[in-house]
């Protein structure tokens, strides 16, 4: 029956399309937390993401300058922060090859 094919390729569709959103969630939430309301207690329910690990660090160098060489623990912390931000362009990068071949697909 062609109707019952049209569902179940509607549910296939329909079920990629949510697959991809939450692999973008998922993406973004390494960024920034996906999950705030703007209450200021928001802050105290998850951890902080790297965006606001990185601002933190920015601030840091605002107010105390960057005129001195960096500490060891300060280019450690770079080095990790340059790590997640590969691994969060990975999983961004994987998420629109996805939605590419998904509009390329008809779907």
């Amino acid at each position: 029956d062609q109707s019952a094919r049209d569902r179940m390729a509607g549910n296939t569709r329909e079920g990629s399309w949510n697959e991809l959103a939450q692999k973008a969630e998922a993406a973004e939430d390494q960024l920034v937390d996906i999950h705030l309301t703007g209450r200021s207690e928001d802050s105290f329910r998850h951890p902080m993401r790297l965006y606001g690990k990185m601002m933190a660090v920015l601030q840091n160098l605002g107010e105390t300058g960057a005129d001195l060489p960096p500490t060891s623990q300060e280019i450690e912390v770079n080095r990790e922060f340059q790590q997640r931000l590969a691994q969060a362009k990975t999983a961004y990068e994987q998420v629109m090859q996805a939605a590419n071949q998904a509009l390329k697909g008809g779907q």
